[in-house]
């Protein structure tokens, strides 16, 4: 790959999940709730 996007820098990577994955998947969850109200959501 070019432009130096082959590297990953693990701590940015496993900053970002510990950080962004919890909230995302709230956020999921509450958007399956809204579309099937009869439903429970589980992801």
């Amino acid at each position: 790959m070019g432009g130096g996007m082959d590297e990953v820098d693990h701590q940015v990577l496993w900053d970002a999940v510990q950080k962004d994955l919890p909230v995302l998947l709230v956020t999921i969850e509450e958007m399956l709730k809204e579309s099937n109200p009869d439903e429970k959501a589980s992801v």
